[in-house]
């Protein structure tokens, strides 16, 4: 559209951002699969802008994402979805409007152990958030990205000794042991893992702790 001329209406960047913000929030409406998936490509941009950072504690965008998530089936436009998610996460706006969200919460925690990869991560970096912050500690995805990178190390083989060795370094601190077991699809991943020696013998410690952690 800029190529042609066009610019959206507004005096300034931020009253144009809005205008698009507020276009686009229409367009998830639709029923149509793909309008939808278009529709958060455009959000997974707009929400990183000053007037996405400014909407996401005052208007419904916050809800309406979490909510087409939950309904969406596995797929590309449930990724987007999950993506969005995550960046509204990372803005202290964006998880003020989730925690007003708890019918919402509960869901996404069950869309955390789905078989995608990408959503169960994206949602369980959703969630890790939010938990940080309830407990009073400084949100971060940090340290469970750490996780999300050794995790797909153990899949090499030329890797998997140190990620091993890694992860239950990390596991021997409590931080580090709630990080892995906030990520489902990397503790299935290592309770899966056909390994031998001293690497099997991390990796069940790993999981020890974590299920320490967990009931």
């Amino acid at each position: 559209l800029a190529g042609v001329g066009w610019t959206p209406p507004g005096e300034t960047r931020v009253a144009r951002e809005l205008w698009l913000l507020d276009t686009v929030r229409g367009l998830l409406k639709f029923q149509d699969i793909e309008v939808k998936r278009n529709a958060l490509s455009l959000l997974l941009l707009l929400v990183g802008t000053a007037a996405g950072r400014s909407r996401l504690g005052v208007t419904g965008t916050t809800e309406e994402v979490a909510q087409l998530l939950v309904a969406l089936p596995d797929g590309e436009a449930a990724r987007l979805a999950a993506a969005v998610l995550l960046k509204v996460a990372e803005e202290p706006l964006g998880r003020e409007a989730l925690f007003r969200m708890t019918h919402v919460i509960e869901h996404l925690r069950q869309r955390a152990h789905c078989s995608d990869l990408e959503i169960s991560r994206d949602v369980a970096l959703v969630l890790w958030l939010l938990d940080e912050e309830e407990g009073g500690r400084k949100p971060s995805i940090a340290l469970p990205m750490a996780v999300v990178q050794l995790g797909q190390s153990l899949r090499s083989s030329t890797t998997r000794n140190y990620s091993a060795m890694a992860l239950h370094t990390m596991a021997q601190e409590s931080q580090g042991t709630r990080a892995i077991a906030a990520l489902p699809h990397i503790v299935r991943l290592i309770r899966g893992l056909a390994v031998e020696g001293e690497c099997r013998q991390q990796l069940y410690d790993v999981c020890e702790r974590v299920q320490a952690v967990t009931t």
